[in-house]
């Protein structure tokens, strides 16, 4: 199962979905529990909102994903405890009694609340925006990869249409296409408007399939856009290597962050076409949309 990354959005309407048809409270331990953490570190404006009967989810407003969630109950899969604890589940532990498939290996116990409240003041922290951007990545590498048997498949058809036998397609057929695609941006008038019309079908789908011939890696920045404490909006562009990898691991030389003022016009533009998209909506040759202030955007030049 893993550690389970949740989205602060998605966390709260859940919450309030489930009060609504359950109209369960939260157990008085809890409570107290909930209570202190939000007087401990919610200077920072850190709340607390139901999971499940005996936990809570912790987050601060203003953030795109949860810290953790705390919780009073028996946590043990083992056996059944003599007495309930108080708990706290945050990505950064690591409790080694349990393998990381379990969520008890991202837990940590205790019988007295005052020693819980010192874990959730050491492990319940906020997400960095490249933290994010690999927690939030599967979907997207769900549909690259759908994109990519999907463009591959494409640009065979368009291959054999215009005469070029897929099967036999190799790298000797370089300079061919290249001519081709010469002929094309000189304005070159075919013979036969039809084989000029899948020429030029075949140009296009051969930079689509471009982007994953060979399974080369395929980049994507991942763009979050917010405000900071003191009103000022800024983005957050984090570099993943490979979007299609199981790791999707972060080149951190191309992590910038932005004055929304000072963003580049080819980024600004990519944004405002993903902005019009639904969430969770993937579009080729542009990118994938996660929220309204979320993005993952095909990297065009990988060499800068």
């Amino acid at each position: 199962m893993g550690y389970q990354n949740q989205r602060v959005p998605a966390l709260i309407a859940a919450s309030n979905e489930r009060h609504q048809l359950n109209g369960e409270r939260i157990i008085y331990e809890l409570k107290d529990f909930c209570t202190a953490i939000e007087k401990s570190i919610g200077a920072r404006g850190v709340k607390t909102v139901m999971r499940t009967a005996n936990t809570a989810w912790v987050y601060m407003e203003g953030e795109d994903m949860a810290m953790g969630w705390v919780g009073y109950g028996d946590f043990q899969t083992s056996r059944t405890a003599k007495d309930n604890k108080y708990a706290v589940y945050a990505r950064g532990i690591r409790n080694m009694k349990y393998n990381d498939m379990n969520e008890q290996h991202f837990m940590r116990v205790a019988l007295k609340m005052d020693v819980a409240l010192k874990h959730a003041k050491a492990y319940l922290i906020n997400y960095s925006t490249s933290e994010t951007a690999q927690a939030l990545s599967v979907p997207v590498r769900r549909d690259v990869d759908e994109v990519r048997k999907a463009a591959q498949r494409a640009y065979q058809v368009a291959l054999e249409t215009v005469g070029i036998e897929a099967s036999k397609y190799s790298n000797k057929t370089g300079p061919l296409l290249q001519e081709l695609g010469y002929m094309v941006l000189s304005g070159h008038t075919f013979t036969s408007p039809e084989l000029g019309a899948n020429i030029q079908d075949m140009l296009n789908k051969k930079k689509i399939s471009a982007r994953f011939k060979n399974d080369d890696a395929v980049p994507m920045d991942f763009v979050r856009v917010y405000t900071t404490s003191y009103g000022e909006q800024r983005v957050d562009t984090v570099r993943i290597k490979d979007i299609t990898h199981y790791r999707r691991e972060i080149d951190t030389d191309h992590n910038r962050t932005w004055l929304a003022k000072e963003l580049p016009e080819e980024l600004m533009g990519k944004i405002a076409v993903m902005a019009m998209c639904q969430d969770d909506e993937f579009v080729e040759d542009v990118g994938f949309k996660v929220s309204d202030n979320m993005f993952y955007l095909y990297v065009e030049d990988v060499t800068t």
